[in-house]
């Protein structure tokens, strides 16, 4: 009961977040998010851990700098943020909102094909 009220409200304000703001808006705010809170460890370059463990585990299959990827689903993301992975501690709500995390999934995910 309590997974169903979280999804309900979850989807309210997937909804609310996608009527405020226009999806160039969402995007551009994901992006400003995703430069604070992400880019440290996901951004290009040789000395950010995130994009050389991904690239390692890739094998140049898929980019190892996330804002460069095609094939990542807003549930993956989410999960991955949220819950953790390894070398990735879970990002809390506290640190990152329910919208700002909307933004950043819109954001990592403007280049996917529909």
């Amino acid at each position: 009961m309590r997974i169903l009220s979280w999804l309900s409200g979850f989807a309210a304000v997937v909804f609310v977040v996608s009527a405020a703001l226009g999806q160039d808006d969402l995007v551009a705010q994901g992006r400003e998010v995703y430069m604070g809170r992400c880019e440290y460890c996901h951004g290009p370059g040789p000395q950010k851990g995130g994009t050389m463990t991904l690239q390692l585990r890739y094998q140049g299959a898929v980019p190892g700098v996330l804002a460069e990827r095609t094939n990542l689903t807003p549930e993956y993301i989410r999960a991955v943020v949220r819950t953790a992975t390894p070398g990735m501690t879970p990002i809390r709500i506290t640190e990152v909102s329910e919208q700002d995390l909307e933004a950043v999934i819109a954001y990592l995910t403007r280049y996917n094909e529909p």
